[in-house]
């Protein structure tokens, strides 16, 4: 196997090289070619100041990239910090005996393991393990710098994208749903279509307007989009992505969200989405605590959400809500302050499914034993704030989890559940303590789900929130797939 490793962000043109001559490498040696890349990207694993960093890529996309230059296999491997903690030497042992790599292409600027060796340091390991070493050369952009990823991120932030496709060798693009606006823009002769992109780690450009080409309902359109505050509408500060599509005069509430999947991919990420019958959203409650762990954990699922931070955030169409842990006195105040109170509780009330996790259940819960404040009252159980005592109390275990199976489970100033009402199911108890139930559509625990690797918390409440979707379709079929490769006006 001939193999070259990395993320590969946007498998730009210096990507292309390396991938080039791998296949071609490949093809001489009479073996098979094989990019090992990595998900999520380990920024947003091991910098927290780096979680938001948004990609040039969807998985999906980046897979489709690599397929068409050729490649055989594509592998891609769960990134975490214990993945990262790998020596250079230990990953390319991994790549040998897993993957049975006989030969390897090194970028230029190629650092790999925790012990972060560069491109001459990985070359000398390897072939002390019997690799055969390619190197590849720079590739240098028009105006004569290095191409990478940061750099057209960087220039897609500034709104340059003619830069960012030359260095990316295509049109840079988006992919989404059109949700229903308030349908003001046809009332003056200019009716847009807003777009919700599928992967909400996919990086946006800098707000402005854009000549785009538009791919929808099987046929190519010319149009402008507007990145930022809707140019149609005066009221609401809420980035949007609203296209005003040349020559185009169809009602797009009649296409079927399947035309708008059949665009998108073809990733097990969005195996879910595809059995709905409209695209679906969660909301995190991003006012304070640890709502980006949450979101990280969203997008690992291919689940697009979208953040509340505001009162006008609550206008958004979203059919599921996270309360994230945190302080919840600190919550409750802003939430007040902020005007979002009545309005998230009425919601919680009506039905909308939530997942609340240590402070995010005490906001929920109907009383609190040590503590007079009153939230949303929406959850029949009576709970003990900082029951597991201050940030020193604070402990890691694993217990069992009704309809899931031993879980991970992190407490931080941990409360938990003195006594549940009639209709509450007790999902889970840490020693005599209840520390995870289910009341209807809320899912309420006293640990971090979010803070470790496993997945199926989220799953079981993304199941919730499916069965509550398909029964209500809380979305209309105001919806059409759209694909808009950038070009700045």
């Amino acid at each position: 196997m001939v193999v070259a490793t990395g993320f590969f962000d946007g498998v730009h043109t210096g990507h292309r090289l390396v991938i080039k001559q791998l296949v071609e490498a490949a093809a001489a040696r009479g073996d098979e070619s094989m990019v090992v890349s990595f998900w999520p990207h380990p920024r947003n694993v091991l910098q927290k100041e780096a979680r938001s960093l948004r990609l040039l890529t969807t998985l999906a996309e980046k897979k489709e990239l690599l397929f068409g230059l050729g490649v055989d296999k594509v592998e891609i491997l769960r990134f975490t910090k214990d993945f990262s903690a790998m020596t250079t030497e230990e990953y390319l042992r991994m790549l040998i005996e897993n993957y049975g790599a006989k030969t390897i292409l090194l970028g230029y600027d190629n650092r790999m393991g925790c012990d972060a060796k560069g491109a001459d340091q990985v070359a000398a390991i390897a072939s002390g393990l019997g690799l055969e070493v390619i190197r590849t050369e720079m590739v240098s952009s028009e105006k004569g710098y290095a191409v990478s990823s940061t750099k057209i991120r960087q220039r897609l932030e500034e709104g340059d994208v003619r830069e960012a496709a030359s260095m990316l060798g295509y049109a840079y693009s988006l992919h989404g749903v059109v949700v229903a606006g308030n349908r003001l823009g046809r009332t003056i002769g200019f009716p847009t279509a807003n777009m919700q992109l599928y992967e909400p780690l996919k990086l946006v450009p800098r707000n402005g307007v854009y000549s785009v080409e538009v791919e929808t309902l099987g046929r190519s359109f010319l149009g402008m989009c507007n990145i930022g505050c809707r140019p149609t509408v005066s009221s609401g500060n809420a980035r949007t992505i609203e296209t005003h599509i040349f020559d185009f005069d169809e009602d797009m509430k009649e296409e079927k969200c399947d035309d708008i999947l059949s665009f998108t991919n073809g990733n097990e990420q969005y195996a879910f989405l595809q059995k709905e019958e409209n695209n679906m959203v969660i909301a995190v409650l991003a006012v304070q605590g640890a709502f980006a762990e949450h979101e990280q954990m969203l997008g690992r699922l291919g689940i697009p959400y979208v953040e509340l931070r505001k009162k006008e955030d609550l206008i958004q169409k979203y059919d599921g809500i996270v309360l994230p842990g945190g302080e919840s006195t600190v919550q409750g105040k802003l939430l007040k302050e902020l005007d979002m109170f009545d309005t998230l509780k009425q919601q919680i009330q009506e039905g909308m499914p939530v997942l609340a996790t240590c402070a995010g259940l005490i906001l929920l819960a109907d009383s609190i034993e040590n503590d007079d404040r009153e939230y949303f009252k929406t959850l029949p159980v009576t709970v003990k704030r900082n029951a597991y005592g201050r940030q020193l109390g604070s402990f890691h275990v694993e217990q069992e989890f009704k309809g899931i199976g031993v879980i991970p489970m992190t407490f931080i100033r941990a409360p938990y559940i003195k006594s549940v009402s009639n209709g509450v199911e007790i999902l889970a108890k840490e020693k005599e303590h209840i520390v995870a139930v289910r009341y209807g559509n809320q899912l309420a625990m006293s640990f971090h789900p979010e803070l470790d690797e496993d997945e199926r918390i989220h799953k079981y409440f993304v199941k919730i929130v499916s069965d509550k979707f398909a029964k209500k379709n809380y979305l209309t079929n105001e919806n059409v797939g759209s694909i808009i490769p950038l070009n700045r006006i």
